[in-house]
């Protein structure tokens, strides 16, 4: 009643399991599992009913933040719910294979500067460098101190760029220019959102072309966002680990 999922049977007797009649049951009736194996049970229902990796661990991953709200100061810090579950834990591989090695191949890129494949190269980074941000929020950021971004209509929302990503946005911030982008002041007329319409097909042309060139033809700002979230992983699983190593040594 007070949200505790802990408990090793979250699904009351009598109730429908989440698996449909005449599949096989992974939470048998009486059965005390805990909440990592009811996990591991999801995930492979799901992977049976056809959804990709990257969507099963994207649910996996709404769940567990779920479950830490709920349980509060109750969760073990040290506890992963979704340490039995493959895709909840190993790193997503990219694009055609590639996984974050391909953000150092993009920057190595000699292009033409400022050209059509630069710009779309840039964006592709940028949004990685912000955690994913698609276009349409790119275009609105403003800059109001060194390494200091707003971003969104009302302007209320702040992003603290990294190193990179605010070199590659000083590199096209104009004098004058209320946006670090040059995409909703773009010259001639047209709404705001047929503006970022028009960046996306710019930057999707591009990417099309300098993925060839490495190899991944189908190189799209959707890979940027699966690419950080990849990233985003990694740096999670790099603080478990510092934290595990830190109460050994008070111990």
């Amino acid at each position: 009643e007070h949200g505790r999922l802990r408990q090793p049977h979250y699904i009351a007797e009598g109730q429908p399991h989440y698996i449909a009649e005449g599949q096989p049951h992974y939470i048998a009736e009486g059965q005390q599992q805990g909440i990592a194996e009811e996990m591991r049970g999801l995930e492979r229902w799901l992977l049976e009913k056809g959804k990709s990796k990257n969507t099963v661990a994207n649910y996996l991953r709404i769940l567990r933040s779920i479950y830490r709200e709920v349980a509060g100061e109750d969760d073990d810090p040290e506890e992963d719910i979704l340490e039995l579950c493959a895709v909840g834990n190993q790193p997503t591989r990219g694009v055609n294979g590639k996984g974050l090695e391909l953000i150092p191949e993009l920057e190595g890129l000699r292009l033409e500067a400022k050209g059509d494949l630069d710009w779309g190269r840039d964006l592709f980074l940028m949004s990685f460098y912000a955690g994913g941000m698609p276009i349409g929020t790119l275009a609105t950021l403003r800059r109001v101190a060194p390494g200091v971004y707003v971003y969104g209509d009302d302007g209320k929302k702040a992003l603290v760029a990294c190193k990179q990503l605010e070199r590659l946005l000083q590199k096209y911030g104009g004098e004058g220019s209320r946006y670090a982008l040059p995409i909703l002041e773009r010259a001639g007329r047209g709404t705001a959102s047929s503006k970022v319409e028009y960046a996306g097909k710019v930057a999707a042309r591009a990417l099309a072309e300098v993925g060839t060139r490495i190899g991944v033809p189908w190189l799209s700002m959707k890979n940027a966002r699966s690419l950080a979230a990849a990233a985003q992983q990694q740096s999670s699983k790099a603080k478990v680990k510092r934290q595990k190593s830190r109460g050994k040594k008070l111990r």
